[in-house]
């Protein structure tokens, strides 16, 4: 299957870019909730856009999705979960792990989805699938849902419109919310794709970090002019408070407690859900700017940093803890934490700090662990997923897409990619596709 050339563009580049087009950037024409600024008309003549239907198989109608000719699924048998995927990572703390009802069955494709561009981390819920799509050859992205059975199209395309190809999801209490690079925040209901609310996050205008949905607040991030967390009322859209930080691309990670936020530097925040009143702060190597996501599991934030290493700080007070090797988000089994550190998967005791075990597959792997129970699921940038036995590391199941898959790039303005798990499938962007197993 042929790959659309993404080129990475720098994020000084981008900010600027920004400021100049900013005026276009897509705007909707619903109505800005009481206390939200009032957005410009020009969504209504943007373009619907087209999502492709995937070439059939030689069982199903024209316009369906492509599923496997053969009845017997290849692959042993793994873990899935059975509850739903709602953030990037899964979850609102990021963790890339489901612990909770589970079931076991032999990985086979159920079906694939062409969609005409790079995919973005789903969202599995409610029996469907939501995921934004970004446009190949020109600015803006889509919103769609899909039947989480057969990979039909439910509802959309939407355009989200924006510059570049960012946008990204989350869901809570019924409706899906969306931000894209010039802060539109829009929300949808989950059931119809029917528009709730719109609102344009003030102040900044580089948004390129996945929002998360948690206890009725929608928190996002957004720079330009320094950086801006903006905490949503997720019924109205209207603000419930702001509060500044130190860089934009770090997912907030959000518990019942705290609002955490990491960033360039290992500059790291710890916010009151309600109030944004900062409840810690520490203070990174230099002045912050970028980051990546923040993961909070037991009671540590894990926080990340190319330039000055990673570290672990406890959640309750931000004080160093300890420090692990990854290049991009953990994933969390029981006591032991999964890091992908280059091409190599490890498995570390979180209490002692030993390794288990490593996994190297075919000396490519690119794609964030994610765990189930007792399976972890990782993929290679060749397009091989594979399925781990947490405890062992030994191989259960492996399939091939046979399409490229991506890492997931936390420093450009490109859609946040990454494998996840819920209501009893995994899904794996690969290259323009999604993938059900």
């Amino acid at each position: 299957m042929p790959v659309p050339v993404v080129f990475q563009v720098p994020r000084y580049f981008l900010i600027a870019l920004s400021t100049l087009v900013l005026a276009s950037c897509t705007a909707t024409d619903l109505k800005a909730p009481s206390g939200a600024s009032q957005l410009p008309a020009a969504a209504a003549t943007e373009a619907r856009p087209s999502i492709p239907a995937a070439t059939p198989s030689a069982s199903s109608s024209p316009g369906d999705p492509t599923t496997p000719e053969s009845s017997t699924p290849p692959g042993g048998s793994v873990t899935l979960s059975l509850d739903p995927a709602v953030a990037y990572r899964i979850n609102a703390t990021h963790t890339g792990s489901q612990a909770g009802r589970l079931t076991s069955r032999r990985l086979g494709q159920r079906w694939s989805r062409e969609l005409g561009g790079p995919v973005s981390y789903p969202l599995i819920v409610g029996g469907k699938v939501y995921v934004t799509v970004g446009n190949v050859g020109s600015y803006g992205s889509a919103l769609v849902a899909l039947d989480e059975r057969t990979g039909r199209t439910v509802w959309g395309p939407i355009a989200l419109g924006g510059t570049y190809g960012f946008s990204a999801a989350a869901y809570d209490q019924g409706m899906v919310f969306v931000v894209n690079f010039n802060g539109l925040v829009r929300a949808f209901d989950a059931a119809s794709g029917a528009a709730r609310w719109s609102v344009k996050a003030d102040g900044q205008y580089s948004f390129d970090s996945p929002p998360t949905a948690f206890g009725g607040i929608l928190y996002v991030l957004g720079a330009g002019s320094g950086a801006t967390i903006y905490a949503f009322n997720e019924q109205s859209g209207a603000v419930r408070w702001t509060a500044p930080v130190n860089g934009t691309t770090s997912a907030p990670a959000v518990s019942p407690s705290g609002v955490f936020v990491t960033l360039a530097c290992v500059q790291a925040d710890d916010f009151n859900p309600s109030t944004g009143q900062l409840i810690w702060h520490h203070n990174g190597s230099c002045s912050g700017g970028g980051g990546a996501t923040a993961v909070l599991y037991q009671g540590k934030v894990y926080a990340r940093d190319v330039a000055s290493g990673n570290l672990t700080l406890d959640a309750a007070t931000g004080n160093v803890v300890g420090s692990f090797s990854a290049t991009t988000n953990p994933a969390f089994s029981g006591n032991t934490g999964l890091f992908l550190s280059g091409a190599t998967l490890g498995a570390v005791d979180l209490s002692s700090g030993t390794m288990r075990w490593s996994f190297a597959g075919d000396g490519s792997l690119v794609a964030a662990p994610i765990v189930a129970g007792g399976s972890v699921f990782t993929a290679s940038s060749s397009g091989i997923v594979y399925a781990l036995d947490a405890s062992t590391g030994g191989l259960l199941a492996s399939v091939d897409t046979h399409a490229r898959i991506e890492g997931t790039d936390e420093q450009n303005a490109v859609q946040r990619t990454s494998l996840a798990v819920g209501d009893g499938l995994l899904l794996v962007p690969a290259g323009t596709s999604l993938l059900a197993y």
